[in-house]
């Protein structure tokens, strides 16, 4: 029986508002949370402020105490332009406190003073301020769609919560003329203090060492089901049989740097990690007291709205429990969204009242297992993403790119060709660090080539970090030293000739180069005066500016917190104008196209969103930003382009706004994106390139899809830190939190881009990364990293130097005999059951999944425990868990189960027959399969393959199997496709005709007969190798057929695939 499954989304502020959205999947419930028109301008101002002189903060503070403050401003009469932040006019606070408060702890007064010139002082003498009853007036009298009230006894209804509340209104007799803030603390009726979360003061106002924010709670709980008694796990019963949805585990993906996310895994839904940019979290069904095998699944995504320029994430609420005041026990959540809009003051009230669009909520639920639902917790993730996409019109989902790509004239094929999916690459980085000279690459393409299997070619390398001419000169330590683009061109270390010689050299052995540059300007600390006035025209003017992040990441944990951040803040050389990083770009980019560079790869990206200044414009200025890059891209005709240090939901939730850098092209308009005086030229290619792209202001789904194919190139984004710095090692542990994250942020990254990047790789024995799913036998942590890239859908390059062992043969189980990646169609993601576990830390298997034409593949691998446990001899850097060598308990052997249904598509759901091919030892299973992984980083692949009906009737039914191709890590990727003739008696399969030479294999419960070849040139038969299989859990036969070998041709063949083969199987008697 199919259970009843959403969620009751309950703003616990009057500055939120719930709703609903049509969802783009049948069965899953999709909400919106927005914020609503609030009317609590400060009364004791004498005249109405201009709209966007008033600022909205709202802060959560200890024992369930939230303040909101309204305040207007006006500018400072001194400073530099947007150095100084404005002055506060007016102030209205209101505190509201949980309704079962203590009369003596509740706030009566709220003792101040104001901060003068700098943020967080007390600039003068204390003063107590009586905090009145909201009855009326205040920002506390309107709750929106969740109720509203108010009267003399100082209670109102807030959202659900029936908030106890008062306010008090602050002017000039407090504030002075010269306050920038206000700090203070909350007396309360008996004498004590109450203050912000952690103890700290309540400060309001500009100036903040952080980008203000409005933290506002809200809780979100089941609906299906009746209420029981018991709680789980508990020993009393109602004796109805009732059953509920009981929340089990949430998945948290998070930044810990600007730059990156992480997962963190918990029971407790109220331990959200400041800023949360993902949370997916598991319901089961309880049912009699015991659990019954629905599950139900919600998604929360905090949006980046683009219209209201506001920027959401998530962090922890008021309450404990989970329980809020909507019901259902402890099965709720409450939380907090966190808007944003940049500066360091509050968020503009004209954001506000848009509505801002700020968090969509998706909820399913899936059937009980084992039987298969079209649900499940990808589905919901992907209505999440869908619902939001519609609603923005700033991105695009992978479905839609993929469907763009597919379609007539969408550029499918010459994505497939690119040399960034199709071919191995290096990357300089990890060999030369700290700068490479033309001669340095050379060497490196030399020895990487050397070592490439038969056939194959380097298809690029990416000059890193250390190719440019930047001050000032000295190592690239830290943030690149403090230093900033010098000029436009290489490093003087490359001679008069520049980067041209270097690009001719790789050209002539069919290798495209790709350079490397950083967010803002170029380098890592921006752009000097000197550079930007090389750019063409009048050059760009440019000045410093103050780095100033979100505060949530001060508090992250796992990324440094207030450490890692002070490697980040600080001054930046960065455009003035509107226009300038679009202008300035053009030229960095366009200097090294002009040399032969191909391809590129950006990095620093999300540093962006710190450069705002003091006034509200973070999203504008990401926005502006992420334009200029995809302007400069396509003015210059990159090939490809390596999307990095980005996992901030500005780029990633705006990563499909405009046309390649057309004005007002993507969602709701952007004044600040046009205001330019850029030149007639500008204009006129412009407006030709929005004709190209459609025409017109409004982005439709179709048309925004249409953008990232054919106009935009071939694409990949990075999914996670580096593995690892040169020039430490890389222990075993952090093989495996590397392999955790990527998998883990595949969830986000994956629903929006088809091609992610997992990290280049050292390959020197020892020094890569484990896989994903496909293993060579005897590779290493080399060969595993190199297949992690090859199973994920990734790009796959080696970073090491051209005196070391590059590790590439290790990589030949990724290429067919033409010397070309077999590449999976998805990126891989985790299995449902992997979704909510922390596999370094539970002794619980990672499996991921992804698809090819044919087949599915699953990867199992071991990462718990790998600090204190892994194998001797390989070079990984011994036990980093263990430095001193002692004595450990055996490794734990993990087990773990493959279902054809861990690929959540319909190919592979009952009642359709499958079978597993196990990589690497080729044994062909029936699944569900039990697989042993015997030591941390050890790991299994294997290919769900359809087995295909062929024979007679339903009864007397045969099967057949196309497994793959044999010595490839993803061989099932080889088959293209399969299929029975009308009469049942034949099956057709066709096969890359890059696989000539070598063997592919099948399974099939009737012996075959004759297998006939047809390929352009020519038809044959082939000889059949056919064995019965007597052992293991699958009878049948286990054959295989020589492929014609590949037409002479010159080595490292040409850009175009060799033409398919095409098999067709006549059946006899076994």
């Amino acid at each position: 029986m199919a259970r009843i499954f959403d969620i009751t989304l309950t703003p616990q502020s009057a500055l939120l508002a719930a709703s609903t959205l049509p969802s783009p999947i049948d069965g899953v419930h999709v909400h919106l949370l927005t914020s609503q028109a609030d009317e609590g301008l400060p009364p004791c101002s004498a005249r109405t402020p201009p709209a966007d002189n008033v600022q909205v903060e709202a802060l959560i503070g200890d024992a369930g105490v939230v303040v909101t403050a309204h305040y207007t401003t006006t500018a400072a009469a001194s400073g530099p332009s947007g150095d100084t932040p404005p002055l506060l006019t007016h102030l209205y606070l209101s505190v509201a406190v949980p309704p079962d408060t203590a009369a003596a702890d509740t706030p009566v007064a709220a003792h101040l003073a104001p901060s003068v010139n700098s943020a967080y002082q007390w600039s003068a003498p204390a003063v107590d301020v009586p905090l009145h009853p909201a009855a009326g007036g205040g920002p506390h009298s309107h709750g929106g769609s969740s109720g509203s009230g108010g009267g003399g006894d100082g209670s109102s209804r807030v959202g659900g919560l029936a908030a106890l509340s008062t306010s008090a209104c602050i002017g000039a007799d407090v504030l002075g003329a010269a306050a920038v803030g206000v700090s203070f603390v909350l007396r309360t009726a008996a004498g004590g203090w109450a203050r912000a979360a952690g103890g700290r003061d309540w400060y309001v106002g500009g100036g903040k060492a952080v980008q203000g924010a409005l933290d506002a709670p809200f809780d979100l709980h089941p609906v299906g089901g009746h209420a029981v008694r018991e709680d789980p796990g508990g020993s009393g019963s109602n004796g109805r049989g009732g059953w509920r949805w009981v929340r089990r585990r949430t998945l948290w993906l998070h930044r810990v740097k600007p730059f990156w996310m992480t997962p963190t895994v918990g029971d407790s839904a109220d331990a959200v990690p400041p800023e949360t940019q993902l949370a997916i979290t598991r319901y089961v069904e309880w049912e009699d007291r015991q659990v019954r095998g629905h599950e139900a699944y919600v998604v929360l995504l905090p949006l980046v709205d683009a219209r209201a320029r506001t920027r959401a994430c998530l962090t922890s609420g008021v309450g404990s429990g989970g329980g809020g005041g909507g019901g259902g026990g402890g099965d709720g959540m409450s939380m907090a969204v966190t808007v944003t809009a940049g500066g360091t003051g509050g968020v503009p009230a004209s954001s506000l009242d848009r509505p801002a669009r700020l968090l969509v909520v998706a909820a399913a639920a899936a059937a009980a297992a084992p039987a298969v639902s079209r649900l499940g917790v990808h589905d919901v993730v992907d209505a999440a993403f869908g619902a939001a996409a519609s609603l923005l019109g700033t991105f695009t989902t992978r479905a839609a790119k993929m469907a763009a790509l597919a379609a007539p004239g969408g550029g499918g094929a010459a994505w497939a060709a690119s040399p960034l999916l199709s071919r191995v690459g290096a990357c300089t980085w990890d060999a030369h660090p700290t700068g490479v000279t033309a001669s340095e690459v050379a060497a490196l393409a030399t020895a990487a080539s050397s070592r490439l299997p038969h056939r194959a070619r380097l298809g690029y390398i990416l000059l890193d970090d250390g190719w440019q001419a930047v001050t000032p000169p000295g190592e690239n330590r830290g943030v690149g030293g403090g230093r900033r683009l010098a000029h436009l061109g290489a490093a003087p270390a490359f001679g008069a000739g520049g980067l041209a010689p270097v690009t001719r050299r790789l050209a002539a052995d069919g290798t495209v180069t790709g350079v490397w540059m950083a967010l803002p300007g170029g380098y890592w600390r921006g752009v000097t005066a000197t550079a930007a006035a090389c750019v063409a025209g009048k050059g760009v003017a440019v000045a410093d500016v103050d780095a100033v992040f979100a505060g949530g990441l001060r508090a992250a944990s796992g990324g440094g917190g207030g450490m890692e951040m002070a490697l980040w803040e600080g001054a930046y050389g960065v455009p003035t104008s509107v226009r300038g990083p679009r202008r300035l770009l053009r030229a960095v980019v366009g200097t090294a196209a002009a040399a032969g560079v191909g391809g590129l790869k950006v990095d620093g990206q999300a540093l962006v969103a710190g450069l705002c200044g003091p006034a509200a414009t973070r999203v504008a200025t990401v926005r502006r930003w992420r334009r200029a890059v995809r302007a400069a891209v396509a003015d210059t005709g990159m090939g490809w382009v390596v999307e990095c240090m980005a996992h901030v939901n500005d780029i990633l939730l705006m990563s499909g706004d405009g046309s390649g850098g057309a004005c007002g092209s993507g969602g709701d308009s952007d004044d600040s994106g046009c205001s330019d005086n850029d030149s007639g030229e500008d204009r006129q290619r412009d407006s030709v390139r929005r004709d190209a792209a459609g025409g017109g202001s409004g982005v439709s789904s179709t048309r925004t899809a249409v953008l990232h194919a054919a106009p935009w190139p071939v694409t990949a984004w990075r999914t996670s830190d580096d593995h690892a710095f040169p020039p430490y090692p890389e222990p075993p542990s952090a093989t495996a939190a590397h392999l955790a994250v990527n998998a883990a942020v595949s969830l986000y990254l994956g629903a929006l881009f088809p091609v992610p990047d997992w990290d280049m790789f050292r390959a020197v024995p020892g020094r890569g990364l484990a896989s994903p799913a496909q293993l060579p036998p005897g590779g290493g942590d080399a060969a595993r990293h190199g297949s992690a890239a090859e199973t994920a859908a990734a790009v796959a390059g080696v970073s090491d130097g051209e005196d070391r062992n590059l590790g590439l043969p290790a990589l030949a189980g990724a290429l067919d005999a033409s010397g070309r990646l077999v590449r999976p169609l998805l990126p891989a993601r985790p299995t449902a059951d992997s979704v909510f576990v922390a596999p370094t830390a539970e002794p619980v298997a990672l499996k991921v999944w992804t698809v090819n034409a044919v087949n599915g593949v699953v990867g199992a691998f071991h990462l718990y425990a790998a600090a204190d446990h892994h194998a001797e001899g390989d070079g990984c850097g011994g036990n980093d868990g263990n430095p001193a060598n002692a004595a450990v308990a055996p490794p734990p052997v993990l087990t773990t189960t493959i279902f054809a249904t861990d690929v959540p598509l319909a190919p592979y759901a009952p009642p359709v027959r499958t079978v597993g091919w196990v990589y690497p030892s080729g044994a062909v299973v029936s699944l569900p399969a039990v697989v042993r992984l015997m030591q941390p980083l050890d790991w299994v692949a294997v290919a769900v393959v359809p087995v295909l009906d062929v024979g007679g009737g339903d009864s007397n039914r045969g099967g057949f199997a196309a497994l793959g191709v044999d010595d490839l890590i993803n061989g099932g990727g080889a088959v293209n496709a399969a299929a029975v003739s009308p009469s049942s008696d034949t099956v057709s399969v066709t096969v890359q005709g890059g696989c000539g030479g070598m063997r592919f294999w099948w399974w099939t419960t009737d012996a075959v007969a004759v297998v006939a070849v047809s390929v352009a040139g020519g038809n044959g038969t082939l000889r059949v190798v056919d064995a019965h299989l007597r052992d293991g859990n699958l009878g049948g036969h286990l054959g295989w057929v020589q492929l014609p070998p590949l037409a002479d041709a010159p080595e490292g063949g040409g850009d175009e695939p060799p033409p398919p083969f095409v098999l067709t199987f006549a059946f006899g008697g076994g």
